[in-house]
């Protein structure tokens, strides 16, 4: 009865967990857009570049820097929804689970950047493969440097870190024993593929589907072995998949929305007179 238990309680974590990955991700229409080419999208270089660049930079910087700047836990509790995630997701010996986790966040560079440039490839415009890649990066490296802010900010101790005795307080035993939230694993891969599946979307590209299809399993995926891992609670993960999702979806829809005509005014003819017809566009 106890095993049969546990089953039950990791299959509600589970669609819990599930639920809320796909509720991070935006829906997404599976409409195919074959007679129209990709719509070109809003771009800067000289602001994008050096967005990238420096965000990245910053956010390297600061997991460098993190064994001095979150030195001690300032977050050293947990919660009952932690503990009992933990308890149902955590593996007995949780050091596979976490080089999995590894292992597909790695993948999710491949899928996400290498499926966005077959879907260009796809549609005729490989041209358009640097820029794409170019958004994505920008997105990702945004919100990996939010996470890594958050991180040493609040400091919180993971939940594999060992046990601190009263003598030692809350000085840390690793340099990463205090940047558990928010997860910078889920932060990633969420941030890439769903800045991919916008783009794709966005442009038009008839692969777009496939880029969400195949990005948010992978984000889920890396999420899920991260807490089977015993690397984060799980409100770290949901953060990070949280910050993920609304940087990878809204920054390419608040400052590389498609170019276009988002107000379209026709006219036609009716009796004693002309009919105005106002049509706003979607950037999806």
């Amino acid at each position: 009865m106890n095993f049969r238990g546990q089953s039950r309680s990791r299959v509600r974590a589970w669609a819990l967990l599930v639920c809320a990955a796909f509720a991070c991700a935006t829906s997404v229409s599976t409409s195919s857009r074959a007679d129209e080419p990709p719509r070109p999208l809003a771009h800067d270089l000289r602001l994008d570049l050096p967005v990238t660049v420096v965000s990245a930079g910053a956010a390297l910087g600061l997991g460098l820097a993190s064994s001095s700047l979150a030195s001690s836990c300032r977050w050293c509790g947990s919660n009952g929804i932690d503990d009992s995630m933990r308890s149902a997701l955590r593996r007995n010996d949780p050091g596979p689970a976490g080089v999995v986790s590894d292992v597909v966040v790695g993948a999710a560079p491949f899928a996400g950047l290498g499926l966005l440039a077959l879907a260009a490839h796809d549609e005729g415009h490989a041209d358009q493969i640097p820029l794409d890649a170019l958004l994505v990066a920008e997105a990702t490296a945004v919100a990996m440097l939010a996470s890594s802010v958050t991180k040493v900010t609040l400091a919180r101790r993971r939940p594999s870190a060992p046990a601190l005795s009263p003598e030692e307080g809350s000085l840390s035993t690793s340099s990463s024993d205090n940047t558990s939230f928010v997860s910078g694993h889920a932060t990633f891969a969420f941030s890439l593929v769903t800045s991919a599946g916008t783009i794709a979307q966005m442009r038009g590209y008839r692969m777009a589907p496939l880029v969400w299809g195949v990005g948010v399993p992978l984000a889920l995926a890396t999420s899920y072995f991260q807490l089977a891992g015993d690397r984060e609670h799980f409100t770290d993960v949901l953060g990070g998949m949280l910050v993920g999702a609304l940087v990878g979806v809204g920054l390419p829809l608040l400052f590389h929305a498609p170019v276009t005509n988002k107000v379209m005014v026709s006219a036609a003819p009716i009796v004693g007179g002309q009919m105005l017809t106002v049509t706003f566009r979607s950037p999806l």
